[in-house]
């Protein structure tokens, strides 16, 4: 992206919280993307404000620290390990990489991820091998987990709830997100 001109990095998507309080459809626009190496990488305030300010009414946004972590966050445990450690409210794989990206070509970067599992709400055990690693879902590795586990049903409905909000909101927000106005 950026060889073919990029003026802007965006990190657009999905986000464990790990803030109490924060609820499963919540927009995160990081004002900052904090690593485990303590590095942290400042998003763009004035891109991120155009974009706040022209969203939708009542879309719930939490302006704060979002971690990037180089694993699936599973457990509530492990996600309050991550509030405390960092004072990050919530969590991803994918924009560490790139804000890195956005520090090295010195171009503006936005972050805006939507929570589907709040803090509290931990992803069963065999969530792993019903997702590939590119977060795609495996039909196969979840109809297995669930043969072994049949219990893992209701906390996949649950994340199934949260992956509805959390994908109205996203819908809600990409006309804003894509208007050219709103872009550096």
């Amino acid at each position: 992206m950026v060889a073919q001109g990029a003026a802007g990095l965006l990190s657009w998507g999905l986000a464990g919280g790990i803030e109490p309080g924060i609820t499963s459809g919540t927009l995160i626009a990081a004002d900052q993307v904090m690593l485990a190496s303590s590095t942290a990488y400042r998003t763009d305030r004035a891109w991120r404000q155009r974009v706040l300010s022209a969203l939708p009414p009542r879309v719930a946004v939490v302006e704060a620290p979002l971690f990037a972590s180089e694993g699936i966050v599973a457990t509530a445990a492990d996600k309050a390990s991550l509030l405390h450690r960092y004072a990050a409210v919530a969590v991803d794989m994918e924009s560490g990489g790139i804000a890195r990206a956005a520090s090295r070509y010195g171009l503006p970067l936005l972050v805006l991820r939507v929570v589907v599992d709040p803090v509290d709400m931990a992803l069963p055990p065999a969530f792993a091998d019903a997702v590939d690693s590119g977060g795609a879902l495996r039909p196969f590795g979840l109809i297995n987990g669930l043969m072994r586990q049949p219990a893992m049903l209701w906390p996949l409905l649950q994340l199934a709830y949260g992956a509805r909000a959390a994908g109205s909101t996203l819908r809600r927000i990409a006309p804003v997100v894509m208007d050219s106005r709103t872009w550096p």
